[in-house]
């Protein structure tokens, strides 16, 4: 036996020996048994050292009794204690605190003798903490098992042992259609699982007879659960490992009841239909049971029919059509007249067409050409190819050659339209003065808990509407909806410096059910004051726009202006602010997280993830390596950024409401552009940069095409003309040894040799480069061959251009440091002298590269004339200057 056992054991003896501990024990045992009936997976009892031993009832990470040497102390909902009990409870008790996991709720340390006269006050109120919805619990104590065993023998009581999984859940596996029907599949592939099937369709018959606008079909994002909704209720609702039935108890036979509340995992009263209940089961239980609960079920599918449920926007045909294909039916659909508007046959933020390709590379250079932009072909298709092949590309070279704007353009070409929901204006006749506009958040499907405008609240305090208990800060408030009229509980934080009320809705079932079934993070609501005629009749009334499913364009790019005065990446990320326990966001950070939320849409619609794109403006007028480390790293590796530790701002509990994650990996549909200018003002790049880049070169100005509106286009080695159907940047992949070996093959091997004729140049001078630059070079290669309809030839000029990019970048220094390799390099580079001038392009000559050596060229050509053309520079530049780099 453990030490924790051994004390634990011994605290429950000394309650047992006492008549009032004997008493807290007993109530104890009661509460466990609502704990398992409740939240299966989320109680445990523990033994701890906290002041002393202590043994504990926690439901998740709320502990709910804790049992002390002297004291009990005891968790409830402060708003559901009787007032006379509340102040006889705050006289005799000592006030404990409260849970952040739970606003509203209250905790008490009661002597022994206190505890056992007023348990019964405040029981119901403490048995609704029991239902807290929290995580599964992670205590793995094997006391737990010790004290249950305790209670047992002493009480002669035969309670359940904690548990940590309610069944095996069923297999999730891909809808034979194609479609996201996982967890229907699931069902249908086992005899419990098709039973139950068979009996929503029945039940769906039932609703169809008693209003054909009057239920609704719903199958959640991610299939994470199936519903039929009736009126302004949930009727059923199925999920990988229980169901949940709403029916009338009253209708079932006694013992059919009793055993149902044995059985139910959950069960609550549901107030939206009255004398209803609903209850959570075992898939297997529920499959077992459903016959005998099919009429008090069937009997509500009826109560109260309404020519409209409230949940019609999140009606799916899906679930529908698959019964019907499954078990043989011709199940109706529902009708819901003009009023609910057609059905939409293209999903909730579909593509339009659904392509997952860019612009042809035709159209591109047209739309370039269109915007009155002059670029050679070959600068835009390099241009596009390191994007394709490294997501980073830096621009370079004389200032006013359009470094910026082809990157714009480009990012405008893969502009995409997409589908979303977006919630309309309040018809004005119906706005009040006082009506505020509000997002869903994520925390509000977490927590079940909305945090009001403070201006919202400070505005209606003379109604006396949110006038909470002095003692507890708490109340409860009326509120109307589209799905009917509830009662919420709120929470007022007494701290004056914070101003935050918390409006509570995990109990409100009905409310709570169709706030998750018709919002999604980020949609609008509307809330407002209704008056009655007296104020105990005002109440809140939380209203929604029409919602329609329309295009928008994905604003895909932004300019990034970077500052000379930039020492960390607070420029391009934001910062958190602890004074204000605000996130302070940047329009770079607003882009990144719609990328990944396009990430998310294109996941969930099966296509690819449209790209975005960040230009770094003047990158170098700051230490790139101080602002632009940490995305270097993230590129590379895929580890998330770390951006700040506030729960506040991750789920949006902010005044602002902006929800910023605590890290962020970088999206593999964003690709980041760097232009460059070089003078006094700015700083050099490290070889760790470059290393990481596609460095291009802007120094070509036509002045005389300028003139006459011609293009001198004397790089038309390269062209992507060949792709099939369209330019692709997502999805992205990071090149590896695949690439490799596919470049090798080029050619009939003669690039993949020449490349290992250089690296091994280069390693002499331990100036070679690695394995990742290796397979940079070899995709950007094998993309331009598989992109052009003369492949053998755009490998060619690719591999020259990849040479310029990826190798002579690194490469700066004095005469005597640089002059030897470059000269090697050059002559490994030229022709043989039986390669033929004329089948080069002009001005590809290096005669007199090399004068007076023993390496000399002269009259010679070559196949790669870009980078010997660069390397004749920077050798002209040695012998003026005695220094020289890649980057000038």
């Amino acid at each position: 036996m453990t030490k924790d056992e051994t004390e634990g054991l011994s605290l429950l003896q000394r309650y047992a020996d006492d008549p009032n501990g004997r008493a807290i024990l007993r109530r104890m045992a009661d509460s466990i048994e609502v704990a398992n009936r409740r939240a299966r997976l989320y109680w445990t009892p523990t033994v701890r050292k906290s002041k002393g031993w202590t043994v504990n009832l926690r439901i998740s990470r709320v502990f709910a009794i804790t049992l002390r040497d002297d004291k009990v102390e005891i968790a409830l909902v402060a708003e559901s204690v009787d007032p006379a009990a509340m102040t006889t409870l705050i006289a005799a008790g000592d006030y404990c605190g409260s849970f952040v996991q739970e606003p509203g709720s209250e905790r008490y340390a009661l002597d022994w003798a206190e505890a056992a006269e007023q348990w019964k006050s405040f029981e119901r109120a403490h048995h609704e903490m029991l239902e807290y919805e929290g995580t599964d619990s992670k205590i793995r104590n094997p006391e737990a098992h010790a004290v249950i065993d305790f209670l047992k023998s002493t009480l002669d009581r035969d309670l359940p042992y904690p548990e940590r999984e309610l069944s095996a859940p069923l297999p999730l596996a891909v809808g034979r259609d194609g479609s996201r029907m996982e967890l229907l599949d699931a069902f249908a592939a086992s005899q419990p699982g098709r039973a139950i099937l068979r009996a929503i369709a029945r039940s769906i018959e039932a609703a169809n007879e008693a209003g054909r606008g009057h239920w609704g079909t719903t199958l959640a994002p991610g299939a994470t659960y199936v519903a039929l909704n009736v009126g302004n209720a949930c009727a059923i609702r199925f999920h990988p490992d229980k169901v949940r039935i709403l029916l009338l108890p009253d209708l079932l036979e006694s013992s059919v009841r009793t055993a149902l509340e044995e059985k139910a995992l959950h069960l609550w009263d549901r107030a939206a239909i009255p004398g209803s209940s609903n209850y959570e089961l075992k898939w297997s239980d529920a499959a077992h049971m459903w016959e005998s609960l099919e009429g008090a079920h069937h009997a509500v599918l009826a109560a109260r029919p309404s020519r409209r449920t409230a949940f019609y926007r999140s009606h799916s045909n899906d679930v529908i059509d698959f019964l019907n294909r499954t078990l043989a039916l011709e199940l109706p659909y529902p009708d819901y007249g003009v009023d609910a508007g057609e059905a939409d046959s293209t999903p909730s933020g579909a593509t339009e067409g659904s392509s997952r390709v860019g612009p042809e590379f035709g159209a591109l250079v047209q739309f370039i050409e269109a915007k009155g932009l002059r670029f050679p072909t070959e600068t835009l298709a390099n241009y596009v190819l390191a994007l394709q092949a490294k997501r980073f590309a830096i621009l370079t070279g004389i200032s006013g050659t359009g470094k910026t704007q082809i990157a714009m353009a480009v990012a405008r070409s893969f502009q995409a339209k997409i589908r979303d929901r977006q919630v309309g204006e309040l018809d004005e006749s119906a706005t009040l003065d006082d009506t505020v506009q509000m997002t869903a958040r994520p925390y509000h499907f977490k927590y079940r808990q909305i945090v009001l405008p403070a201006a919202f609240v400070a505005g209606i305090d003379h109604d006396r509407l949110l006038d909470p208990d002095p003692d507890s800060n708490s109340g409860t408030i009326a509120l109307s909806y589209p799905g009917g009229l509830t009662r919420l509980g709120f929470w007022r934080d007494p701290n004056p410096t914070r101003n935050v009320t918390w409006l509570m809705f995990a109990r409100a079932h009905d409310f709570r059910d169709w706030y998750l079934e018709n919002l999604q993070p980020g949609d609008q609501f509307y809330i407002s004051v209704r008056e009655g005629e007296t104020p105990d009749d005002h109440r809140i009334e939380f209203r929604l726009g029409e919602t329609e499913v329309a295009e928008r364009r994905l604003d895909n790019r932004v300019v990034v202006p970077v500052r000379p005065d930039w020492v960390d990446n607070r420029g391009l990320l934001g910062y958190f602010n602890p004074l204000s326990n605000e996130y302070s966001t940047t329009p770079f950070l607003s882009l990144l997280l719609e990328a990944r939320a396009e990430e998310k849409r294109a996941e969930k619609e099966e296509r690819d993830a449209h790209p975005f794109f960040v230009v770094l403006d003047e990158m170098n007028l700051a230490r790139v390596e101080h602002y632009f480390s940490d995305f270097l790293s993230a590129l590379e590796s895929g580890e998330p950024i770390p951006l700040h530790e506030s729960e506040e701002v991750e789920e949006g509990r902010t005044e602002s409401g902006a929800v910023v994650p605590r890290q962020l990996r970088v999206p593999s549909n964003v690709f980041f552009t760097g232009t460059v200018n070089v003078d006094e003002t700015t700083y050099m790049f490290s070889p760790k940069v470059l290393d990481r880049a596609f460095t291009i070169e802007f120094d070509r100005v036509d002045l005389d095409g300028y003139t006459t509106g011609t293009h001198a286009d004397r790089e038309a080695g390269l062209s992507l003309d060949g792709g099939d159907g369209g330019l692709r940047l997502t999805p992205y992949r990071k090149p590896g040894r695949d690439d490799w070996r596919k470049f090798s093959k080029l050619d009939g091997g003669r690039l993949h040799r020449t490349l290992l004729e250089l690296h091994g140049i280069l390693e002499e001078e331990h100036r070679h480069f690695g394995y990742r630059v290796a397979n940079e070079i070899a995709r950007f290669v094998n993309l331009s061959h598989e992109q052009s309809t003369d492949g053998e030839a755009a490998a060619e000029a690719a591999f020259d251009l990849a040479l310029l990019q990826k190798v002579l970048p690194k490469f700066h220094g004095t005469q005597q440091e640089l002059e030897p390799i470059l000269r090697r390099l050059a002559s490994a580079l030229g022709a043989t002298s039986s390669d033929s001038s004329e089948d080069v392009p002009a001005g590809t000559s290096v005669a007199g590269l090399e004068p007076g050596t023993e390496t000399n060229v002269e009259g010679r050509t070559t196949r790669f004339p870009r980078t010997v053309a660069k390397i004749r520079r920077m050798l002209k530049r040695l012998e003026q200057r005695g220094f020289a780099g890649f980057i000038e």
